[in-house]
């Protein structure tokens, strides 16, 4: 079994270095553009080569994420991008956008791509799908559970790489529309503002069932105690989350997962109470072992608070005047950091101690102290301890770039009237240097072989460090300071290179990568529903393209003028089983069906670029519906450069009605506000719930199948008053998606299509709907 690797996360220079010294295999960053922590730091292209041999010389593998959705016009710098990486010996490049996997798998024959966690991989037929495209990693979704990652293992040649620990994502990933559709900042652009941490109250019908609290902000992951069962399942790489987390962290977590991890390979265990409450000191939203171990859904929530809850320190017993007694429940020094969990949730860093009528350093658990306070805190109160300052200053101790992590074991050989030889091994890699000096003897005075140790020794600023190092020299011989030196050099940088060399790169920028014809399709109007009410009225209103939801019982052969499509499950837990006589509609790449079946990509398949529409063209689709997230400037010339690049025309969709699906959750919210502990209790088919935010804009709850929540926009998107340009566009299907509507509703809007073709469209209440991020 091969050993597995510990991934960690690098946001900034000093996590990267931090995390090497701290016993990574691999870490995981991003340039200045295309991945998808935008607000991490993340480091400039000049640094990037730099980096990448920093690591190799610790033998430490560089993954850059190359991991948003790409526009038409960042295409050319991207590419030039991922060359200057693989030129400079990237070890793999991590992958969203399908049109950008279908280029970079043939461009770099020698250079893995992985695909990302926001490709959302949970399932066998995805991963095997992303096999056959060149991908030699996949990134599990975090919904997926440890029986998939098996069977995928033993279905496929994949890798598997799975997240251990950290930040936890409410929507599957990929599948998030939340922060782009109400602040523009998108998370498939890296840039998610994490609305989801926000304040939400559950509401059935007209009314509100509990008070505002942080509904939708999840735990974080932490399967320290599960690192035994994970090595055994034989998954490949494990991997800590945490890009926009501090330096101490990054080492914190590195350290903890890399001592499991060399523990259970020496048949010993860690101390899991030890270890998880250093991990709980440098930061904890509270802790799930999450969906890899089945843990059911209601549970992965921290309504409490959204951010750090550190470890508890104390319970209030009285303040007043600016002074505060209570009782320590941890150890507490000077340049701790603290929170009171009261109404006023008030932070402080401690200045000074009274313990016992005097001013102490530390104070001890049990202990009776007095802390200055400026703010009144209730009695009772709990003070968590935020930032330990031990463990901060141990961490720091690992951001040092000339920490001594490589162990040299050496031997130097020196004859009288013979070369002398030095021999430099560390990392499984071994050199040998040969000088052209000859010794000598001595004419004065000898060098003896504790000076030859203490010359040899002088590694200076270096990372390195002589674990052994043997002198074997005859007496009496003389070999000058400046040969000592030199050979010393010469050692090393010949085994620096050695250490970082590979394979030379290879870049094929000529290679043709796809075609990009559509199978014919019919054009026109669609209507996607989800009640037969709905169904029944577009029917009646003529729409002959209905798109059902595949729970919906309609006997397709009853309305042979209409052309009808299975909307299938966003999140599949089951094999297709349609005809070739059932067209369908997709969302996920599992779900490409056999050749002759006709089907249509759904808007989650995040289509932004002419590549990803001509990547599903090649696979078959008779249609893309073109991703919420392409902006009308960017809309203008896809059709154009579509045909110019492929010389077909695109089959593309638009969605000009509909409220938007902002997430899809495995995490149930109306389980968790009602007390259910069950799956599938079907209150959410009883009644019509929303979430509701601090504005008082309510959100509508939908079930998708299988207990998976979708979490709609709170106005439906209204694009008819831009018919005329869409139609410029190249779209020739316009798309109304109708999920709360009543039938009264869906004819009402539906009678507006005509009107709008006519140039006729009544004046709107524009507060009433959104036009999304069509025209940010």
């Amino acid at each position: 079994m091969n050993k597995v690797e510990l991934m960690a996360p690098s946001g900034d220079r000093a996590s990267f270095i931090g995390a090497i010294n701290a016993g990574c295999d691999a870490v995981y960053l991003a340039g200045k553009k295309y991945g998808a922590r935008a607000s991490a730091p993340n480091f400039e292209q000049s640094e990037l080569a730099e980096l990448i041999r920093f690591a190799h010389l610790a033998n430490v593998k560089v993954y850059i994420t190359v991991n948003t959705l790409i526009y038409d016009d960042e295409i050319e710098s991207l590419l030039e991008y991922t060359d200057f990486l693989v030129e400079n010996q990237v070890d793999a490049l991590i992958v969203q956008d399908l049109g950008m996997m279908s280029i970079l798998c043939k461009r770099y024959p020698n250079t893995p791509i992985h695909a990302s966690t926001q490709t959302n991989t949970y399932s066998l037929k995805q991963a095997q799908f992303l096999e056959r495209i060149g991908i030699k990693r996949i990134i599990l979704a975090r919904e997926a559970d440890l029986k998939t990652a098996v069977e995928i293992k033993q279905n496929t040649k994949l890798e598997i790489e799975v997240f251990v620990h950290g930040a936890l994502c409410v929507s599957y990933s990929g599948n998030c529309l939340f922060s782009s559709m109400f602040g523009g900042r998108s998370a498939n652009r890296g840039e998610c503002a994490q609305p989801c941490r926000l304040p939400y109250s559950l509401v059935r019908e007209n009314e509100d069932l509990n008070d505002p609290s942080y509904l939708m902000s999840s735990k974080d992951l932490m399967t320290l105690d599960k690192i035994p069962l994970l090595i055994e399942s034989g998954i490949h790489a494990f991997k800590i989350e945490g890009r926009m987390r501090k330096p101490e962290y990054v080492v914190e977590s590195t350290r903890q997962y890399r001592m499991a991890i060399d523990l259970h390979y020496a048949a010993k265990t860690i101390d899991t109470i030890q270890a998880i409450d250093r991990l709980k000191r440098v930061f904890n939203r509270d802790y799930t072992n999450g969906f890899l171990f089945s843990e059911k859904p209601h549970t992965i929530n921290q309504s409490l608070r959204p951010n750090h809850l550190g470890v508890n320190a104390g319970i209030v017993e009285s303040c007043r005047l600016g002074k505060l007694t209570l009782r320590l429940l941890d150890d507490l020094q000077v340049g701790d950091g603290v929170r009171f969990l009261s109404g006023a949730d008030y932070g402080m860093e401690i200045s000074r101690i009274q313990c016992n009528n005097e001013y102490v350093k530390t104070a001890k658990i049990g202990d009776l102290i007095t802390l200055d306070v400026p703010v009144i805190i209730d009695t009772g109160t709990m003070m968590v301890k935020t930032l330990d300052k031990n463990i901060d200053l141990e961490a720091k101790l690992f951001l040092d770039p000339y920490f001594k992590r490589v162990p040299f074991v050496g031997k130097f050989l020196a004859k009288i009237n013979e070369p002398i030889k030095l021999t430099v091994s560390a990392l499984g890699k071994s050199v040998s240097v040969t000088s052209e000096y000859i010794a000598v003897s001595a004419i004065n005075q000898p060098s003896q072989n504790t000076q030859l140790h203490d010359q040899l020794d002088k590694l200076g600023n270096t990372p390195y460090y002589w674990d052994e190092l043997e002198i074997d020299a005859d007496d009496n011989l003389f070999i000058p300071v400046k040969v000592i030196n030199e050979i010393r050099r010469d050692a090393i940088s010949l085994w620096e290179g050695k250490v970082t060399e590979r394979p030379a790169p290879a870049i094929e920028k000529h290679t043709a990568t796809l075609q990009g014809e559509f199978r014919s399709a019919k054009v026109g109007v669609v209507a996607k529903v989800e009640t037969l009410e709905q169904f029944h009225a577009a029917a009646n209103s003529g729409i002959t393209i209905i798109y059902f939801n595949d729970s919906m019982l309609i006997d397709t052969t009853e309305y042979p003028e209409i052309e009808m499509y299975e909307v299938k499950n966003r999140i599949s837990q089951s094999e297709p089983t349609t005809s070739s006589s059932s067209p369908i509609v997709i969302n996920d790449l599992g779900q490409i069906p056999e050749l002759g079946i006709v089907w249509i990509g759904d808007q989650f398949m995040n289509v932004t670029n002419i590549y990803s529409a001509a990547f599903l063209a090649d696979h078959g689709a008779s249609y893309v519906t073109l991703s919420p997230e392409l902006q009308q400037s960017r809309l203008e010339s896809f059709y154009s450069q579509y045909l110019k690049t492929f010389n077909h025309s695109p089959n593309l969709e638009m969605v000009i009605y509909g409220r938007l699906d902002l997430m899809i959750s495995k995490y149930c919210p109306i389980a968790k506000s009602t007390g259910i502990n069950r799956t599938h209790c079907n209150l959410c088919l009883e009644n019509q719930y929303f979430l509701k935010d601090r504005s008082g804009a309510l959100f509508p709850l939908l079930n998708d199948g299988f207990c998976n929540i979708r979490l709609l926009h709170s106005k439906p998107v209204f694009l008819l008053d831009y018919l005329s340009f869409l139609k410029r566009a190249g779209i020739t299907r316009f798309r109304f998606d109708f999920t709360t509507e009543t039938g009264e509703d869906t004819s009402a809007i539906l009678k507006l299509w005509s009107l709008a073709e006519n140039h006729d469209l009544p004046k709107l209440d524009r507060t009433r709907f959104t036009t999304g991020r069509f025209t940010r």
